[in-house]
């Protein structure tokens, strides 16, 4: 095998799966959005983000949910005003 080949073997051994992972999260979220807006909830798609478009994406992919790192587990954030009328 040559080392030209060993290279581009390589190469696509790392950029082939990233692209992909990219490709399935981004679909994740358009799921995410359109179950939404399904359900009556139209914020995804005012803002434009029921695309397969990454740039259209509210934040870097890789970041991930931020519910995951502070333990909202999915419940919204209340601001200080809507907690004190509750």
């Amino acid at each position: 095998m040559s080392s030209a080949s060993s290279v581009t073997g390589r190469i696509l051994s790392i950029v082939l799966p990233v692209a992909l992972v990219m490709f399935a999260a981004v679909l994740h979220e358009v799921a995410h959005g359109w179950v939404a807006y399904k359900c009556g909830d139209n914020t995804a798609k005012n803002a434009g983000r029921l695309t397969l478009n990454p740039a259209k994406a509210p934040r870097p992919l890789w970041l991930g949910h931020p519910a995951r790192h502070h333990g909202h587990r999915g419940r919204p954030r209340l601001r200080v005003r809507e907690a004190r009328a509750l």
